[in-house]
């Protein structure tokens, strides 16, 4: 899968589970936060398609996803990277 497509399907896995996503200017790179009660991850907008991809697949690693559906290819990508961050 491109890299495109992977952060456009992890961004709405994320959406689907009810995350609110930001795209702002800044001096940041970005993440997830809880704010006035709203899960929400905030993304400077002038990232890289993978930096993306890094900051929504640490966002949805905090869910639980047995109950979502996702691409195969998106499981096993987010499967990876949990093998992987442990």
């Amino acid at each position: 899968m491109k890299a495109e497509k992977l952060c456009i399907e992890l961004e709405n896995a994320l959406i689907r589970l009810g995350w609110k996503i930001r795209q702002e200017k800044g001096n940041f790179k970005g993440g997830a936060c809880l704010l006035s009660g709203e899960q929400m991850v905030i993304i400077n907008k002038k990232l890289n398609v993978e930096e993306r991809i890094e900051i929504f697949s640490q966002a949805l690693k905090k869910n639980e996803l047995d109950g979502l559906y996702l691409l195969p290819e998106v499981r096993r990508f987010l499967e990876s990277e949990t093998t992987a961050s442990t």
